[in-house]
């Protein structure tokens, strides 16, 4: 797992933006956007290896741009004419 991998975390995906030590500073989508037009709110986080999985070694340059280019890619599905902005 390095940097710009993209992880799964408690039921929530994550990129990793450092690694200190043995910790890994994650970024993952706290809040989803609502319909109502309320932006996503994004928290970060210091985690032990063990507290993750890797989805997609990376490098992914976002969450948006590593669930549609990275993790979908992988797993064989395609996205069309749909944004995915935040899984809750």
């Amino acid at each position: 797992m390095t940097k710009n991998s993209l992880v799964l975390y408690k039921s929530t995906v994550a990129i990793v933006l450092n690694q200190d030590g043995d910790k890994y500073q994650i970024k993952f989508c706290s809040q989803p956007a609502s319909p109502g037009g309320k932006k996503a709110v994004y928290g970060e986080q210091k985690v032990r290896e063990k507290d993750v999985v890797l989805l997609h070694e990376g490098p992914v340059s976002s969450l948006v741009n590593g669930l549609i280019g990275g993790l979908v890619t992988s797993i064989g599905f395609g996205v069309v004419g749909t944004t995915v902005v935040c899984f809750g």
